[in-house]
């Protein structure tokens, strides 16, 4: 975390799921604790529901892309899941290509690889 912070990452985040959170800024180390629940039935997006809460704290511009916001003609409800990942890839893909156009730099090039020891 310190790595990525002394290299100009203005906050770095890490969770440790059911053992919360530690977050890194120019104020310092904070841990946070989950809240714990009992009516938890599947975990599975619980990084997506952390960043929800998290991001507007600290942003107030930002967008959260959602797979289940597009319309998928053809696709049935209980397959959606299965393909998420290939729907966040195909807007991922878009995304990129946007950020070359307006960065003038090819997101194929990591400005930030092997600079790091991971």
């Amino acid at each position: 975390m310190q790595e990525f912070h002394r290299a100009g990452v203005s906050i770095v985040v890490t969770t440790f799921g059911a053992k919360g959170s530690a977050a890194l800024d120019e104020t310092g180390f904070t841990l946070c604790e989950a809240e714990k629940t009992d009516d938890v039935l599947d975990s599975m997006g619980a990084g997506d529901t952390y960043i929800a809460g998290f991001l507007p704290k600290i942003c107030s511009n930002y967008t959260i892309i959602d797979t289940k916001e597009f319309a998928l003609a053809g696709i049935r409800e209980e397959y959606r899941g299965t393909i998420s990942h290939l729907v966040m890839h195909a807007v991922n893909n878009r995304v990129d290509a946007y950020l070359e156009y307006e960065l003038r730099h090819p997101m194929t090039i990591r400005r930030y690889y092997r600079q790091f020891d991971y």
